[in-house]
């Protein structure tokens, strides 16, 4: 029996959870909000979400784009020109595209800027 107990006593502390443990369900959720300026909007602005690393730290940041268009509007081409931080870097990479088939006649300017509230 005294065998026995001990098995279950080391059973028992193997599938315990830490105490110091975090887990994404301890991260009250909070309000965010992605702003997009700019005379154009790529197709893929859908796809942009908050970064988690940056949303877990509570950061806000911002992107500055180049967007390469026709006479037309159509897109040619974005490109990510400066970030406030990697993070916010890597998310706007998601709108980074090129077409080859649009004439540049103008590159115009699209900011990305993301905030959370208090």
């Amino acid at each position: 029996m005294k065998h026995a107990s001990i098995i279950l006593c080391v059973l028992a502390a193997g599938v315990m959870p830490v105490a110091n443990a975090q887990s994404a369900g301890d991260i009250p959720a909070r309000a965010f909000e992605i702003k997009v300026e700019g005379a154009v909007a790529p197709s893929g602005l859908h796809q942009l979400s908050y970064p988690y690393l940056a949303g877990v730290k509570s950061r806000a940041g911002s992107c500055d784009l180049s967007v390469k268009v026709d006479d037309r509007g159509n897109i040619g081409a974005v490109s990510v020109d400066a970030c406030s931080s990697d993070d916010f870097a890597e998310e706007a990479g998601k709108l980074v595209a090129s077409d080859e088939n649009v004439e540049v006649a103008d590159i115009l300017p699209l900011r990305i800027e993301w905030t959370m509230d208090d």
